[in-house]
């Protein structure tokens, strides 16, 4: 009898170990409870964008699955040179200094929410930076997709946005705007315009229908979208060798 008291004693007490391993998660700022049941497989999931943002930062994300649960998630962002925000002093200290609060404890309030929940769905609301939120929560919702069907092949998503810069000379005097924008990984449209231009030896303004360089702007709009990428082109210059200042223009603002 005594063999058996003992036998159901060790049953419960290993039932409340594996109880408890399951009901929270450790974490460096302590033992976070997890409310939602989760359904993932097992596995290490990654995600990230195919370009980086207008903004010059592209978000990525890392999460990992064990027994089903969801035990660590990474986020950061990088920048061309594969820097980080959380490695760029200037950026923290901006950050600092404008909110009061450090980078890294923005990430964490979405990181113990993501893995209390076992869901993006109620992150909280990040006032100080309301896009960080939007971020996070469009790679989480990836991974958490991800991870119901256990496939672990990094996901590389696709981008949609305007990339927008300019270039300014000043002899020649004139300014430049180039607006690029991709759908889905794809240029889609591409618009170049000369913003202002003072010519000291001209008196007379050109007549509305006759735009400087037009046909070389509308020449080079064409290769951009035929190329499908953000480098530098050739113009052919054969009617107007002397605007070969203006393809230069155009080559420094597509190396930005």
């Amino acid at each position: 009898m005594k063999r058996i008291v003992l036998f159901l004693w060790i049953l419960c007490t290993l039932a409340s170990v594996s109880a408890c391993s399951d009901s929270s998660i450790n974490n460096p700022e302590g033992e976070i409870p997890v409310e939602e049941v989760s359904y993932y497989k097992d596995g290490i999931y990654k995600v990230t964008y195919s370009h980086t943002f207008p903004n010059g930062w592209r978000p990525e994300m890392e999460m990992s699955v064990i027994s089903g649960i969801i035990t660590s998630v990474r986020y950061n962002e990088f920048d061309a040179q594969q820097k980080s925000k959380l490695t760029n002093e200037e950026y923290r200290t901006a950050i600092q200094s404008e909110h009061q609060v450090e980078l890294q404890n923005l990430y964490t309030r979405l990181y113990n929410s993501f893995l209390k929940n076992q869901s993006p769905d109620s992150l909280p609301i990040i006032y100080e930076l309301p896009a960080l939120r939007e971020n996070f929560r469009t790679l989480a919702e990836h991974l958490a997709s991800a991870a119901r069907f256990g496939r672990t092949e990094p996901l590389i998503l696709s981008t949609n946005a305007t990339y927008r810069t300019d270039f300014t000379q000043e002899n020649p005097s004139y300014r430049l705007s180039l607006a690029v924008t991709f759908t889905n990984d794809n240029i889609t449209r591409v618009r170049i315009d000369l913003l202002e231009q003072e010519d000291p030896a001209q008196t007379e303004e050109p007549p509305d229908n006759e735009l400087p360089y037009e046909d070389l702007l509308q020449t080079a709009e064409g290769i951009i979208i035929e190329n499908n990428a953000l480098q530098t082109i050739d113009v052919p210059l054969e009617e107007n060798p002397e605007s070969d200042h203006i393809r230069l223009a155009i080559n420094e603002m597509l190396k930005k």
